[in-house]
């Protein structure tokens, strides 16, 4: 999975910006060059920023912001509730169901990508539905990752309080939960030594 690595997001606004220097300056030029949906996407999102910032008052935004904003709001309650001190709760940088068509969401082989912020981690996961169920696909590596890293750690998926998948990851951070069911997960984990948790995320449907 090493070689499907995201580059960090500070090193794509430096790239953006004209400030990345050093040896990652060439790897993150050829994989944002080579066609990265996910890193584009990302990159858009910056250019978009600059350019509203650049044209002054904001207007409001999107329903779909708002809803995922609110959705934030929330996952830091529901992590509340878990009753877990010192667990870190994932923050969502990227969420490409905005890219989706609604017609597409329930579609066999639909795909949602997301990055999430996890303390000094990166945690990349793709959601794949497959006729009534679904796969979270994903990697989590430090944000600083050379490429020599090794990640120790586990990851849980969770549906109505209980613990419905539970596995490792591998040597280079990466997990695959299979054969979930339509509904409502959050996923738990734990990352050299730190617990974290990913807000509840729809699938299905709506996923």
């Amino acid at each position: 999975m090493r070689n499907e690595l995201h580059p960090r997001l500070r090193d794509l606004a430096d790239l953006r910006d004209g400030r990345l220097t050093g040896t990652r300056t060439s790897a993150v030029k050829e994989h944002v060059g080579a066609g990265c949906d996910v890193c584009a996407t990302a990159s858009a999102r910056f250019e978009s920023a600059v350019a509203a910032i650049a044209e002054g008052p904001l207007p409001a935004p999107p329903r779909s912001v708002v809803r995922q904003a609110v959705h934030m709001f929330r996952a830091k309650k529901w992590a509340w509730l878990l009753e877990a001190p010192g667990r870190i709760v994932a923050s969502l940088v990227l969420d490409q169901r905005m890219e989706l068509v609604p017609a597409l969401r329930s579609s066999v082989g639909a795909e949602r990508r997301m990055l999430w912020m996890v303390g000094d981690h990166e945690l990349a996961a793709c959601v794949v539905l497959r006729g009534g169920h679904a796969e979270i696909v994903g990697q989590i590596l430090p944000a600083e990752d050379d490429g020599s890293s090794q990640v120790v750690g586990e990851i849980e998926a969770m549906r109505n309080g209980r613990s419905v998948a539970k596995i490792p990851l591998d040597a280079d951070g990466g997990f695959a939960l299979r054969g979930l069911s339509y509904g409502t997960y959050a996923l738990l984990g734990r990352v050299d030594g730190a617990e974290f948790v990913v807000a509840p995320l729809e699938i299905g449907d709506r996923a």
